[in-house]
């Protein structure tokens, strides 16, 4: 209704923005006090206030609000560590996804080595819009989340990093990136890794057998006499029976 009215008093566009957020954009003279009305209802009317407003309301809202970003195209150094800072503080990782990402929307000419740091130390994830997926930056994310190995490049450091934060990250490493050095170090950190082996070596054979006989008779094809026998025996498999023969392929 504001929009057809030719005398916007300053009581009729403050209940009309309190009313309708939305109708901010029907305002003739969007004060500073209206916009901050109309985007703590909902940022997104930040598409609509004019430029003249933006920067004022911008240095006000983005202090509460970092994922207002989205909606500017370039920032000062200043709002920038104000929506970093709002944004550290109200992430919730466990519920992360790209929907609430920081990084994902700043422009790439302001994607420092430094706000990408601070992001990807606030939450490890955000590595995956890093424009620049740096050695150093890979490194601070799986210092953070091992789990990060599948969103970088997985070059043989980052991934003996990777695997000796947490082995279970193992199966999100590319095969063709294995080599039996992190073959082993899989298995040494996390049994059920086995399944994921392809190259099962002799050392990674005898220390299945050894430290875990009943998974590894479980996934060794034609197992020796010795193996088996040492399943027989030491095998257990949580069965209060004891172990299975079944188990053991082409006995």
């Amino acid at each position: 209704i504001v929009d057809y009215i030719d005398e916007q008093t300053d009581e009729i566009c403050e209940m009309a923005v309190k009313t309708t957020p939305s109708s901010i954009k029907y305002i003739k003279n969007q004060t500073n006090d209206l916009c901050m009305i109309a985007l703590n209802a909902d940022v997104k009317n930040f598409k609509v206030i004019r430029n003249d407003n933006k920067h004022d309301v911008c240095c006000k809202v983005i202090c509460q609000k970092g994922d207002l970003i989205r909606y500017v195209d370039l920032l000062t150094p200043e709002l920038l560590d104000y929506a970093i800072n709002d944004w550290g503080e109200h992430i919730n990782l466990k519920w992360y996804d790209d929907k609430v990402s920081l990084l994902k929307y700043i422009n790439p000419s302001q994607q420092t080595e430094d706000v990408c740091t601070k992001l990807v130390k606030m939450c490890p994830k955000e590595i995956r819009y890093a424009c620049k997926k740096t050695h150093e930056l890979c490194l601070v994310a799986i210092a953070k989340d091992p789990y990060v190995i599948k969103y970088v490049e997985q070059t043989y450091e980052l991934c003996i990093e990777a695997l000796t934060k947490d082995a279970s990250v193992y199966k999100y490493i590319k095969p063709e990136k294995r080599t039996e050095e992190m073959d082993l170090l899989a298995i040494v950190g996390d049994f059920y890794n086995f399944e994921y082996v392809k190259n099962i070596t002799p050392e990674i054979r005898k220390y299945m057998m050894w430290g875990c006989p009943d998974l590894g008779i479980e996934y060794i094809k034609n197992p020796t006499e010795q193996e088996c026998f040492t399943y027989l025996i030491d095998g257990q498999g949580g069965h209060q029976m004891g172990p299975s023969l079944d188990k053991i392929k082409n006995p």
